[in-house]
């Protein structure tokens, strides 16, 4: 029971739950031995066109793909998390910004290629926004928010892409 209720039920990440669950431990812990920590905001690029184009089950296949990607990818104290529909979020402890700007850029080069799903091919983009917390800013909503934001502007930009939260 418990596993059901802390995980998303299509790709077998954390769920939202989960992922507040542990995004706040993880600042209370950076906060009491003085590191940052990263978050990842991720969205995928015009998803609903693919649901309607070739249906629920081949969107249900290219979200399993990306949290795959996502879950072999990073490390395993990473916190990753399906908050619903094609929204994901990545916690990562004792990070400095270069390593978020790698490890975006990796996941990226990662999804640009286009994924086979029975006889489809699905091209997929991703828009990523980045916070991390800096000079003891470890308030859960501001960075979730800065995220956000950067996430936002991704978006506006071009999509397919990543941008960092100045916050």
């Amino acid at each position: 029971m418990r596993v059901l209720a802390l995980t998303d039920p299509l790709t077998g990440l954390a769920n939202r739950n989960e992922f507040n669950r542990g995004y706040n431990s993880a600042l209370k812990m950076a906060a009491r031995y003085k590191y940052q920590v990263g978050l990842i905001l991720l969205d995928l690029d015009k998803f609903k066109p693919i649901n309607d184009t070739y249906g629920h089950p081949v969107g249900d296949s290219v979200l399993k793909k990306v949290s795959n990607i996502l879950l072999t990818n990073l490390r395993e104290t990473d916190i990753v998390a399906r908050l619903g529909g094609d929204e994901f979020a990545i916690v990562l402890n004792k990070v400095d910004i270069n390593y978020l700007e790698k490890i975006s850029e990796k996941i990226l080069n990662l999804i640009s290629p286009p994924f086979h799903i029975d006889t489809h091919k699905i091209k997929v983009g991703l828009s990523i926004g980045i916070s991390i917390s800096q000079n003891n800013n470890l308030d859960p909503e501001i960075l979730f928010k800065s995220a956000d934001h950067a996430l936002l502007l991704a978006k506006k930009e071009g999509r397919n892409t990543y941008r960092i939260s100045t916050n």
